[in-house]
């Protein structure tokens, strides 16, 4: 039996070229792998598999401190953000709580009936019946009502008072109730066309002074008075955070408001005429116009109220008006509230004559006479103004910019300032206070209104302080 070689080639390795080969042959047997390298190998493996949870470990702790911190930060820009609106909330609308505007009218009342049987037998009516153009019109006795319409609405009922025609006092009364009543003209033209008669009726022969031929009736203050109580004014102005009793449905003014003051500020003009009113019922008047204006419904009658209020100021002779100056005065100065509306009610003053800046120079000074009691006189007011501290940060700077609105009125409106040099020593300093005591940066409501007013008037070029 032959000796088997085990060392030799095998038989299939006789077959393969790429295996006969005596170096691949050599290799093949010398590559022994041995436990050693096997253990090598494995803990090199381990080491690498221990070294990335290592690193995996690490960002994902990386990545939750970041969150945290992120977390903290933004929660801390929350808070900020919430303080910084709160600190916004509490400087930028402290002012927008402020506002003007006072409800003067409550529950329209009703009219009484309208009706005036004589208008079928007035002159005038028969005169145009027996006239011969009537063979073409062929009026009858119940035209009435819509013949006198037709002669307003075409401007004839001016036409024929103005060339003395008799107007009797039933079709005057007529006329007048078409612009006052709420109830009884609810054609805007009508309405328009009757306060344009009246308004020319009153005013006819100004010039001449003597009463418009043949009107037999003209209204009088009790009848202005009635017809505003039928609009629903209040006569006596509610308290500040007080409002009258209205329905939403029936609460005033009424569009008939507007002929009203017109037909006032036509009054008033006409004083040439005679005595229409009463010095107390034209103080009563101007009281009433300035109340209107503090109605925000009547924000765009402001000419209007305007050119009455003048008006009204105009009426009154040069004797009277002293004492009805200082009269409406003390009468705004109680019935006003001290906050904004006090301003407006000055606004609506038009300082357009000498009238007008010491009516509203009277009322300031009344309004500042009754917050400070203890002031007797006007050293006495402006001390109490200059020793308030308004630094201090509990100080109301909302009050101080009314009372440095309400002095400014009073003091430049009149020539007190030129004709009493210690009021004109101490309102500079007061102004001197307002700019020192309140720094740019005060973030106070009205602190920055105060300041630039201060600033304002102490470098006047038409005031020297």
């Amino acid at each position: 039996m032959d000796h088997m070689d085990t060392d030799g080639p095998l038989d299939f390795e006789f077959e393969d070229p790429l295996l006969t080969s005596d170096d691949n042959v050599a290799k093949r047997r010398t590559k022994t792998i041995g436990l050693d390298d096997l253990l090598t190998d494995y803990f090199k493996e381990q080491s690498k598999v221990i070294e990335r949870q290592s690193k995996r470990a690490k960002a994902l702790k990386d990545h939750d401190e970041s969150g945290v911190r992120q977390e903290v930060m933004l929660k801390s820009l929350e808070e900020c953000e919430f303080k910084a609106w709160d600190m916004i909330n509490e400087i930028g609308c402290g002012e927008e709580e402020f506002t003007w505007g006072m409800q003067v009218f409550g529950n329209q009342k009703s009219a009484p009936p309208l009706v005036f049987p004589e208008l079928g037998s007035n002159s005038l009516l028969q005169s145009v019946m027996n006239n011969q153009v009537n063979s073409l019109v062929k009026l009858t006795v119940d035209a009435g009502e819509g013949f006198f319409e037709g002669l307003l609405l075409n401007g004839w009922f001016s036409q024929l008072v103005g060339r003395g025609g008799r107007l009797e006092k039933s079709v005057a009364q007529w006329i007048y109730h078409l612009i006052i009543s709420v109830f009884y003209s609810q054609k805007e033209e009508l309405r328009t066309a009757a306060c344009k008669f009246w308004c020319t009726a009153v005013q006819l022969d100004v010039k001449d002074n003597k009463q418009p031929t043949g009107v037999e009736w003209f209204p009088s203050y009790s009848d202005l008075k009635t017809a505003i109580e039928i609009y629903g004014f209040v006569p006596r102005v509610p308290l500040q955070g007080e409002s009258p009793s209205a329905d939403n449905d029936n609460r005033g003014p009424p569009d008939n408001i507007q002929t009203w003051i017109k037909f006032t500020a036509a009054c008033c003009q006409a004083r040439g005429q005679g005595c229409m009113f009463l010095a107390s019922e034209a103080e009563t008047l101007l009281e009433v116009i300035v109340l209107l204006s503090l109605d925000r419904k009547l924000e765009g009658f402001l000419l209007l109220l305007h050119d009455c209020v003048q008006s009204v100021i105009n009426y009154f002779t040069d004797e009277e008006w002293q004492a009805a100056c200082q009269s409406v005065a003390r009468s705004l100065a109680c019935r006003v509230p001290k906050d904004l509306n006090c301003i407006r009610a000055l606004e609506s003053i038009p300082g357009i004559s000498p009238r007008a800046n010491s009516l509203r120079a009277a009322v300031s000074h009344q309004l500042l006479h009754n917050s400070f009691d203890k002031a007797s006189d006007e050293e006495g007011i402006l001390s109490c103004l200059i020793a308030i501290n308004m630094a201090e940060r509990e100080c109301d700077l909302f009050k101080m910019y009314i009372y440095l609105s309400l002095a400014e009125n009073w003091l430049l409106s009149t020539t007190v300032l030129e004709d009493k040099p210690l009021i004109c020593e101490m309102w500079g300093v007061y102004l001197r206070h307002c700019t020192c005591q309140i720094s740019h940066g005060d973030l106070r409501p009205y602190a920055a209104k105060i300041r630039a007013k201060a600033t304002y008037l102490l470098h006047s070029k038409t005031k020297k302080y």
